[in-house]
């Protein structure tokens, strides 16, 4: 499942992303943590990211422009035979195109590539004042209250 078509130019086109959308994908991870100077996002990663079937990064476009992207990774895992789960990260829709149903989009397609690996779970990270983020979540099923997250930062890159 590499390309969602939309029916009409306002309507999200959900595909992988492509070394041509490094610009967008930079301003939207800066729209996520403007506080970063760092955020470097390079043409041969993301190409480099095509070719890996562990690693899907998705972008979702309205009329023609870059508006919103999520991370997928598959995770190998042993508990259940050989079935991954699944780590989603920089999860993130433009500031304009917020509340107009672009994150569910994407987040369902997410959830569809995941069920396509037979996924055993999705796990995500979200930063604690994202709240209407975290209501997103709550309202596609994810449970904040099942588990908690801790991270440890080994150097800004």
């Amino acid at each position: 499942m590499d390309r969602v078509p939309s029916a009409a130019p306002h309507i999200p086109f959900i595909r992988r992303a492509e070394g041509r959308d490094i610009a967008a994908l930079a301003a939207l991870y800066q729209s996520l943590v403007p506080d970063n100077p760092r955020i470097r996002v390079l043409p041969e990663r993301v190409e480099g990211l095509r070719s890996d079937p562990a690693s899907l990064l998705i972008v979702a476009e309205v009329a023609g422009e870059v508006r919103g992207t999520v991370f997928v990774t598959l995770c190998a895992d042993v508990m259940f035979g050989e079935r991954p789960y699944a780590v989603l990260e920089n999860f993130v829709v433009a500031p304009a195109a917020r509340g107009q149903g672009l994150g569910t989009r994407l987040l369902s397609h997410a959830e569809a590539l995941c069920r396509e690996h037979a996924c055993t779970k999705m796990m995500l990270l979200s930063a604690v004042g994202r709240t209407d983020a975290h209501r997103l979540f709550e309202r596609l099923g994810f449970r904040g209250d099942l588990s908690r997250g801790f991270k440890k930062y080994l150097g800004r890159g």
